[in-house]
C-alpha cells in the first residue's frame, strides 16, 4: 500500500473554498434561471398553439401538436334537449302539480371507446305537461 506523503498536499485556504462554493452557487442559480425561462417558453409555445395563434390549418397544428407531445382539446357549449313520455299513476288525492319535485331527469354518459370525451352535464330545469287519460 502507498502511504502518500503530505507534503505534496496543497493546503486550501478558508476564503478559497467559500469562493469555490461561491462560485458553485452562482453557476446553480444560472442553471435554474435558465430552466424556469425554458419552462415559460414551453408554457407559452403550447399556449398558442392550443388556441392556434398563428392560425395554422387543422393538419399542421395536429403534426406540431403530435411532434412536441400536446394534447390539442376543442370545448363546446352544448344543450341537449330530451323528451320522456309516459304514463303515472298516482293516488287519487295526489297533486300533479308536485310531479315535478317527485321526478329527476339524469343523463349517464357513456364514452362508447372513446374515453378522449370528457363531459359535464347538469340538468337545468324540467317542464312537465299533462292530462288525465
Amino acid at each position: 500500500m502507498i502511504d502518500p506523503s503530505f507534503d505534496t498536499v496543497v493546503p486550501v485556504s478558508d476564503m478559497s473554498v467559500y469562493a469555490l462554493q461561491d462560485a458553485r452557487i452562482k453557476e446553480l442559480e444560472k442553471q435554474l434561471d435558465e430552466r424556469h425561462l425554458a419552462a415559460a417558453q414551453i408554457a407559452r409555445f403550447e399556449e398558442a398553439l392550443k388556441y392556434n395563434e398563428w392560425d395554422f390549418d387543422g393538419d399542421t397544428l395536429q403534426s406540431l401538436a403530435d411532434f412536441f407531445g400536446i394534447t390539442l382539446e376543442r370545448e363546446y357549449e352544448v344543450t341537449v334537449t330530451v323528451r320522456f313520455s309516459g304514463t303515472v299513476t298516482v293516488p287519487y288525492d295526489y297533486d300533479i302539480d308536485d310531479l315535478e319535485n317527485d321526478l329527476s331527469a339524469e343523463i349517464t354518459t357513456h364514452h362508447y371507446g372513446n374515453s378522449s370525451v370528457d363531459v359535464d352535464f347538469s340538468e337545468e330545469g324540467m317542464e312537465i305537461d299533462y292530462q288525465e287519460v
